[in-house]
């Protein structure tokens, strides 16, 4: 079996040309490590948008709904769909204070066995990844999170066409 040489698609990708190709190049690897890791999490039924819910309650006991939301990046309405799914699982807790505006969400001890082992999944995958890039998946990830959050400030500004 043939090695794979991560610097065959680098150089492939560097000689892209317009900047319009790359774009869509990195959009297409956005697509891609997508659905690595959602085949890597589908084992424990989980797709990354779950496990990332899980991955932020981690250690912590007083995450509002809120809050979780906007440390994903997502609106709440998506975020609570989600806490639906894994409450059902009985991988979350969801306590609702007396005037009910605020709503706190927990691990379950059987949430934090879960994504124990989905942790394990998801760094295996990444490390996958980094091979077969070249580069550290993780590092990608964390500048386009970056960059994201970067862009939030300008939320609901027109952007150009």
């Amino acid at each position: 079996m043939q090695e794979h040489d991560p610097s065959e698609e680098n150089a492939e990708f560097a000689n892209a040309g317009h900047i319009s190709s790359k774009f869509m190049l990195a959009q297409r690897g956005f697509r891609t490590l997508h659905h690595r890791l959602s085949l890597a999490l589908e084992p424990m039924r989980l797709t990354p948008v779950q496990f990332s819910v899980l991955e932020q309650l981690r250690g912590t006991t007083d995450l509002s709904v809120g809050q979780l939301a906007k440390n994903l990046g997502c609106d709440q309405t998506r975020v609570s769909a989600q806490i639906g799914v894994l409450l059902r699982r009985a991988l979350l807790e969801l306590h609702v204070e007396r005037d009910r505006r605020f709503r706190r969400v927990e691990l379950t001890p059987q949430g934090r066995d879960l994504l124990e082992v989905a942790m394990q999944l998801w760094e295996s995958t990444m490390n996958d990844l980094s091979r077969e890039v070249g580069t550290d998946a993780q590092r990608v990830i964390n500048s386009l999170a970056a960059l994201s959050f970067a862009d939030s400030g300008n939320a609901g500004q027109r952007r150009p066409e």
